[in-house]
């Protein structure tokens, strides 16, 4: 008979999450509070192509009750992220339309220029000027978030990119005049656009 750690720890063999990654995943408070009462690891890592930690698959889906309980419980804020999509807990929820979730993950100690790291990742203000985020953005860059921080090399793209890359004008002008964005830095080295480049590619004249 296996031991009942072992049952909340043991990986779905689909997909390779753990039953509190699912229930994370899925929003599914009770249980979330069910497998940490049982001993589930709440920092157990990401597995598999698509893996996340409980906390960024809550994140990801934006289950706030869900993120503050996995905090409570202990949940490492700046956990490495899966292989795909690689993005950590700040870097997914930037880009979502959640700002308590982002406060929340900085109230406990999450790091804002934590580097987007090789495939397809982005750092939090990256993530936040993709998804044209305004509040998000100024949050992130009043706790100091490096705006001319470098892309991916692979899909990347600066804060300013990004945001020329989703004809978010407001952001632009935010990024170039008041926080001094470097209009001019190279795209990454693969699948990569200048901030002209993104914005003219979208026919975005206005930019």
């Amino acid at each position: 008979m296996q031991h009942p750690t072992e049952d909340t720890d043991s990986q779905d063999e689909d997909d390779c999450w753990t039953p509190l990654q699912v229930a994370a995943r899925e929003g599914d408070l009770a249980a979330v509070h069910a497998a940490l009462a049982s001993g589930a690891d709440v920092n157990a890592p990401p597995r598999g192509y698509y893996g996340r930690t409980a906390l960024q698959a809550a994140c990801e889906a934006s289950h706030g009750a869900v993120v503050s309980a996995l905090l409570a419980a202990g949940a490492e804020v700046n956990d490495a992220p899966g292989n795909n999509g690689a993005k950590n807990a700040l870097q997914i929820a930037a880009g979502k339309p959640d700002l308590a979730i982002v406060k929340l993950l900085l109230s406990h100690g999450a790091e804002v220029n934590v580097p987007a790291s090789r495939y397809f990742g982005m750092t939090a203000l990256q993530s936040a000027c993709a998804a044209g985020q305004d509040d998000t953005v100024a949050l992130l860059l009043d706790h100091g978030a490096d705006v001319n921080a470098p892309p991916a090399s692979t899909a990347g793209r600066t804060a300013l990119q990004a945001a020329c890359e989703g004809g978010f004008e407001e952001l632009v002008a935010m990024l170039i005049q008041r926080r001094g964005a470097e209009v001019n830095a190279p795209a990454c080295r693969n699948r990569g656009f200048t901030a002209l480049q993104a914005a003219s590619y979208g026919g975005r004249a206005g930019l």
